[in-house]
């Protein structure tokens, strides 16, 4: 288990790294794949002065992240060597929401600040794996596959003991996967705003005119059909 959770941490790690690579620099899809492995490779080399490699010394700053971690990171990166179309924006946009909901409501249980600590649910996960099951058919059904995979994934991760935490909370978020979602959920919401502001523009507009018609032609106030 111990090798597994080595080649777990080379595989989500490498993963992040390249794809700060390929979204800063311009690579070739050809190069991306090799890239990757060079990367799993530069994991394990020992840090110049340190007795450990890049990867420990990852490792022990902050713990392995979430199996949902792992299937996004997987799914962005089979996007980037053009093997996938990736998760469309629909259900990116549902799975930020979810994940900002779900993990303030943790946190805040956790601090005190709700019915109860939601974490100590996730050793007994029999409620949380029936929520997840329910949203498992419901994203089925809208079709949002990728959030089905993920959903998937994590419940053989669990039974699989791929991490050393046996609480399920552990392999659904990780603070990198909160503040991913997060990020992204203040661009949901900004453009969402703009959306917002704009419809009520045209909306203010649009009865502007209707109560003070003009002449297209000329430009001149006509009277209103109440007068």
């Amino acid at each position: 288990m111990n090798n597994f959770i080595w080649l777990y941490d080379t595989f989500v790690w490498a993963a992040i790294i390249s794809l700060i690579f390929c979204r800063i620099f311009r690579i070739s899809s050809s190069y991306k794949f090799v890239g990757f492995c060079i990367l799993c490779a530069l994991l394990h080399l020992p840090l110049p002065n340190v007795p450990y490699s890049t990867l420990a010394y990852i490792t022990n700053w902050m713990s392995s992240l979430s199996v949902m971690s792992a299937a996004i990171l997987g799914v962005y990166l089979l996007r980037s060597w053009d093997l996938s179309y990736g998760i469309t924006r629909q259900e990116k946009n549902a799975l930020c929401i979810v994940i900002v909901f779900a993990s303030t409501m943790l946190y805040l249980s956790v601090n005190g600040w709700g019915f109860g600590d939601l974490y100590a649910i996730g050793f007994r996960p029999y409620l949380l794996i029936t929520g997840m099951g329910i949203i498992f058919v419901f994203c089925w059904i809208i079709r949002f596959y990728i959030i089905c995979g993920c959903l998937i994934l994590i419940m053989l991760g669990y039974y699989g003991h791929i991490l050393p935490s046996n609480n399920l909370w552990d392999y659904l978020f990780d603070p990198l996967l909160v503040l991913w979602a997060l990020f992204c959920f203040a661009i949901i919401a900004i453009q969402w705003a703009m959306q917002a502001s704009v419809a009520i523009t045209l909306y203010l507009r649009r009865s502007a005119l209707s109560n003070n018609p003009t002449d297209i032609k000329t430009g001149t106030p006509q009277p209103s059909r109440k007068e």
